[in-house]
């Protein structure tokens, strides 16, 4: 599955967004995607599904092995990995 992932470096409580480029929505340049803190799967933390729209507003590019492991379990168990 093709991703994109973005980190907007604490600017917002869901810092990180993965966006899934191969299920796109029914608007135009939507796509499924999966906002998140730094600890998605805490009782306090953030990990829920969203639409995006890829770009600079959701910050920087960066690749999967540079989001936390509690973020990289979450996006491997959404592609079934």
């Amino acid at each position: 599955m093709a991703i994109q992932i973005f980190d907007n470096d604490g600017a917002t409580f869901d810092q990180y967004t993965v966006v899934y480029r191969d299920e796109p929505e029914r608007h135009p340049g939507l796509f499924a995607a999966r906002a998140m803190s730094q600890n998605p799967s805490h009782p306090q933390g953030f990990g829920q599904y969203c639409t995006a729209m890829p770009g600079k507003h959701l910050g920087p590019r960066i690749e999967l092995k540079d989001l936390p492991l509690a973020c990289q379990r979450l996006v491997h168990s959404d592609l079934g990995d």
